[in-house]
Order: structure tokens, then C-alpha cells, then sequence
């Protein structure tokens, strides 16, 4: 098995850069998280990623606990520089287009 650097430690630098703070998840693992407010702002959340091309899992309740509302992506150790670029960028404007603060 050949070990890997994880995507997961310069996106998450990326997106508390990008203002995302409290609302990216803390794991070393390759899930990210980002946590939102409420079913209507992840719906909205997922929607601006999709037009962008990123795809992430929806987990509001009853998927998830109650009042708990957030968009896991998958990362790999394939994703390039300009990959993980994109996805930072993408996030940071679709944080400024919500309205998040």
C-alpha cells in the first residue's frame, strides 16, 4: 500500500483562509466537511457548488442529528494544485454570493 499525502490539511487551510472558519469540520481524514446553518441554506449551499462543478453529500436531519446541517466532499490524493485551487475559490465565492459572514 502506498501512502498518500491526504488533499484534506491544505483545503481546510484554504477554506478557514476564505472565512469558512467554524464551519469546516475538524478531521485528518479525507472527508470535509462544511458545517451550515439550516436545510434551506445547505440546499443552497449544495446548489452554488453544483453550478460550479463540485459535488458534495447533503446530511441534514433526519440523516443527521437534529439541528445539525452540513456538505461532506471527498477528497484524494489524485486532486492537483489547480484542483484544489478551484475548489478554494469556488467555496470563497459561493460564501461571498450566500451572503455568509
Amino acid at each position: 500500500i502506498r501512502s498518500e499525502p491526504l488533499a484534506t490539511p491544505p483545503l481546510k487551510a484554504g477554506l478557514i483562509d476564505a472565512g469558512y472558519g467554524d464551519h469546516v469540520h475538524r478531521s485528518d481524514r479525507q472527508i470535509l466537511s462544511v458545517v451550515t446553518e439550516s436545510d434551506a441554506a445547505t440546499v443552497a449551499f449544495r446548489d452554488a457548488c453544483v453550478s460550479r462543478g463540485i459535488h458534495g453529500s447533503v446530511f441534514v436531519p433526519p440523516a443527521a442529528p437534529e439541528g445539525r446541517h452540513f456538505v461532506r466532499f471527498s477528497c484524494h490524493a489524485e486532486l492537483s494544485e489547480a484542483d484544489l485551487s478551484r475548489f478554494v475559490d469556488s467555496l470563497r465565492e459561493i460564501r461571498v454570493s450566500l451572503g455568509w459572514t
